[in-house]
Protein backbone atom coordinates (compact mmCIF):
# COMPACT_ATOMS: atom_id res chain seq x y z
CA UNK A 1 0.00 0.00 0.00
CA UNK A 2 1.45 3.31 -1.20
CA UNK A 3 -1.12 6.24 -0.14
CA UNK A 4 -0.44 9.73 -1.70
CA UNK A 5 -2.15 12.54 -0.28
CA UNK A 6 -3.57 15.09 -2.69
CA UNK A 7 -5.33 18.73 -2.43
CA UNK A 8 -8.46 17.32 -4.94
CA UNK A 9 -10.73 15.22 -4.32
CA UNK A 10 -14.09 14.62 -7.18
CA UNK A 11 -17.74 15.37 -5.41
CA UNK A 12 -18.00 11.45 -6.78
CA UNK A 13 -15.40 10.49 -4.30
CA UNK A 14 -16.50 12.37 -1.23
CA UNK A 15 -20.09 11.66 -1.04
CA UNK A 16 -18.37 8.00 -1.36
CA UNK A 17 -16.27 7.95 1.48
CA UNK A 18 -19.63 10.03 3.22
CA UNK A 19 -21.66 7.04 2.26
CA UNK A 20 -19.24 5.07 3.83
CA UNK A 21 -19.31 6.30 7.50
CA UNK A 22 -23.68 5.36 7.24
CA UNK A 23 -22.96 9.51 6.50
CA UNK A 24 -26.25 10.88 4.01
CA UNK A 25 -24.90 12.37 0.21
CA UNK A 26 -24.94 16.10 -0.27
CA UNK A 27 -26.30 16.84 -3.17
CA UNK A 28 -23.75 17.47 -5.93
CA UNK A 29 -23.67 20.86 -6.53
CA UNK A 30 -23.42 22.14 -2.50
CA UNK A 31 -20.73 19.17 -1.87
CA UNK A 32 -18.96 20.62 -5.08
CA UNK A 33 -19.54 24.46 -3.20
CA UNK A 34 -18.43 23.27 -0.25
CA UNK A 35 -14.99 21.86 -1.07
CA UNK A 36 -14.16 24.77 -3.23
CA UNK A 37 -14.67 26.94 -0.28
CA UNK A 38 -12.76 25.40 2.37
CA UNK A 39 -9.49 26.31 3.01
CA UNK A 40 -7.64 23.45 2.25
CA UNK A 41 -9.12 20.02 1.10
CA UNK A 42 -6.78 16.59 1.83
CA UNK A 43 -7.61 13.55 -0.18
CA UNK A 44 -6.12 10.28 0.51
CA UNK A 45 -5.62 8.16 -2.58
CA UNK A 46 -3.94 4.35 -2.98
CA UNK A 47 -3.80 4.17 -6.14
CA UNK A 48 -6.94 5.15 -8.09
CA UNK A 49 -9.15 4.61 -5.14
CA UNK A 50 -9.44 7.29 -2.74
CA UNK A 51 -9.03 6.24 0.81
CA UNK A 52 -9.41 9.07 3.09
CA UNK A 53 -10.36 13.00 3.11
CA UNK A 54 -10.40 15.56 5.47
CA UNK A 55 -11.40 19.28 4.87
CA UNK A 56 -10.53 22.57 6.53
CA UNK A 57 -13.07 25.25 6.89
CA UNK A 58 -11.26 28.69 8.09
CA UNK A 59 -11.54 32.58 8.30
CA UNK A 60 -8.17 33.09 7.86
CA UNK A 61 -7.24 34.66 11.11
CA UNK A 62 -8.18 33.08 14.59
CA UNK A 63 -11.28 30.56 13.28
CA UNK A 64 -10.69 27.23 12.09
CA UNK A 65 -12.72 24.15 11.95
CA UNK A 66 -11.79 20.87 10.85
CA UNK A 67 -14.47 18.98 8.88
CA UNK A 68 -15.42 15.68 7.41
CA UNK A 69 -12.18 13.46 8.55
CA UNK A 70 -13.22 9.90 6.43
CA UNK A 71 -11.18 6.88 5.88
CA UNK A 72 -12.58 3.86 4.57
CA UNK A 73 -13.43 1.19 6.79
CA UNK A 74 -10.55 -1.03 5.37
CA UNK A 75 -8.15 1.08 5.60
CA UNK A 76 -8.49 2.81 8.89
CA UNK A 77 -6.31 2.06 11.28
CA UNK A 78 -3.00 2.52 9.77
CA UNK A 79 -2.22 6.23 9.93
CA UNK A 80 -4.22 8.16 7.02
CA UNK A 81 -6.50 10.18 9.33
CA UNK A 82 -3.32 11.28 11.52
CA UNK A 83 -1.27 12.06 8.45
CA UNK A 84 -4.38 14.33 7.24
CA UNK A 85 -4.50 16.04 10.49
CA UNK A 86 -0.71 16.26 10.74
CA UNK A 87 -1.10 18.47 7.08
CA UNK A 88 -3.91 20.28 8.23
CA UNK A 89 -2.05 21.22 11.86
CA UNK A 90 1.05 21.94 9.43
CA UNK A 91 -1.07 24.07 7.26
CA UNK A 92 -2.71 26.16 9.67
CA UNK A 93 1.17 27.20 12.01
Amino acid sequence: MNIVYMNDISVKDYNMLRASAGWMAIHPEQAEAGLKGSALVIAAKDGNKTVGTARLVWDGGYAALIKDVLVLPEYQGQGIGAVMMEQIMAFLK
